[in-house]
């Protein structure tokens, strides 16, 4: 979970698409209102949209960063516990799915 934290700052649109990604992609079900928090940053990835980072998308970012890190049900995995650790995967033609829990 360290790696969102230290997520550098997008210099092009492959960098905000990335942070989204992993972002909005991955942890959406976990974040209250992340799609308000995300907007900044996805307004930046419509067809013709000029790509300016500036301040406001900078702080949806940090915001964001900040959301995740204290969000209680997005740990990593502790490899030490006797608990038990599934991987649960769901795919098709079109798109593939997965949660690790523990």
């Amino acid at each position: 979970m360290q790696k969102i934290p230290d997520w550098p700052i997008p210099c092009d649109l492959t960098g905000v698409q990335g942070f989204l990604g992993t972002v909005v992609g991955t942890l959406c079900i976990f974040i209250k209102d992340l799609a308000s928090l995300a907007e900044p940053l996805v307004c930046l990835t419509h067809w013709q949209a000029n790509f300016e980072f500036g301040v406001l998308e900078l702080e949806s970012m940090e915001k964001m960063k900040l959301v995740v890190a204290d969000c209680p049900t997005v740990r990593p995995i502790d490899y030490d516990t006797s608990r038990e650790t599934i991987l649960a995967v769901n795919s098709s033609y079109l798109a593939a799915g997965y949660i690790l829990l523990q």
